[in-house]
């Protein structure tokens, strides 16, 4: 049977309360792709087995998360308290974990700060020139 993770960097408590560490990097998706994240040394890999379909309660900051996986539509879905999330505040959250398939690992970065120039935002640049005609040229 595959074996499929969700991963973070931090410690888990026997509650199911998690403290989060740091948010996981290229390198360490590079690392767990080829390692266990039992084996990985320093740095406090912690995982929680899904198969098919996997809820899983987590705690963090003192809020109740309840994360949804389904491995054939590949989508992996946060709710918090009955509360709805902004897309803020779900791509923070989905910041902290990774997902290993087999041999593949997954996670979201994202860039701040990026220098993408909407299409369009450059201002056209006019040239404007005058002359005053010629009684020939009227």
């Amino acid at each position: 049977m595959k074996k499929n993770l969700i991963i973070f960097i931090g410690k888990q408590n026997n509650n199911q309360k998690v403290e989060i560490k740091s948010k996981p990097s290229f390198f360490d998706a590079l690392q767990l792709s080829t390692q266990s994240p039992h084996t990985t040394g320093d740095i406090p890999y912690q995982s929680i087995p899904f198969y098919k379909k996997a809820i899983i309660p987590i705690q963090i900051n003192n809020s109740n998360i309840q994360i949804s996986y389904h491995r054939h539509h590949h989508s992996l879905q946060i709710v918090k308290e009955d509360i709805d999330l902004t897309e803020k505040e779900v791509f923070e959250l989905l910041n902290h974990f990774a997902i290993k398939e087999d041999n593949k690992v997954s996670f979201l970065a994202v860039f701040p700060n990026s220098k993408r120039r909407l299409k369009g935002a450059r201002k056209a640049s006019i040239r404007a020139e005058s002359r005053e005609l010629k009684e020939e040229e009227r």
